[in-house]
């Protein structure tokens, strides 16, 4: 089983807009990623899991169109930047396919760090917006399978 790990897109400032839409960076950003999972990694998952916000929707829409789940999308209400990380290890326990998390820091950071086993206030996993984060469970135990970034990506 893997579990992808998204950190939203870049999204307007709470002072341009309070819902905190996608920046044109961001949704050109995530598109490529998009693409770029879908075509040349040909990553599959059964659902996107994301927050209740705007940014995070936006960028689980997008991820969506491309990857084409077959479970489709869903929101759950504690994938919140602050929110503790208890309840999705407890519904982690029912997941036996591949699935993807659309959210934020440092709710991510805490997650990762939680699975593999690292300290819980660390940075020790690099998050970026539209970045990719692979964890893979084998035997009980989870580890960093690879990482990309919109950066890791020739574009024009």
């Amino acid at each position: 089983m893997r579990l992808y790990l998204v950190q939203h897109a870049k999204a307007l400032s709470k002072e341009v807009d309070p819902e905190r839409p996608l920046t044109s960076a961001g949704w050109k950003e995530t598109k490529s990623m998009a693409l770029f999972i879908s075509e040349y990694i040909k990553l599959i998952v059964t659902k996107i899991y994301h927050s209740k916000a705007t940014r995070s929707i936006d960028t689980a829409e997008i991820l969506e169109e491309y990857l084409a789940p077959a479970n489709g999308i869903e929101q759950l209400e504690f994938l919140n930047p602050n929110d503790p990380i208890e309840p999705f290890l407890n519904k982690l326990k029912t997941i036996h396919n591949n699935v993807m998390i659309v959210g934020h820091l440092p709710y991510l950071n805490k997650l990762s760090n939680f699975l593999l086993d690292l300290p819980p206030e660390t940075e020790s996993v690099k998050f970026c917006n539209s970045g990719l984060i692979s964890l893979e469970k084998t035997e009980e135990k989870w580890t960093l399978s690879w990482k990309i970034s919109p950066e890791d990506l020739l574009t024009d």
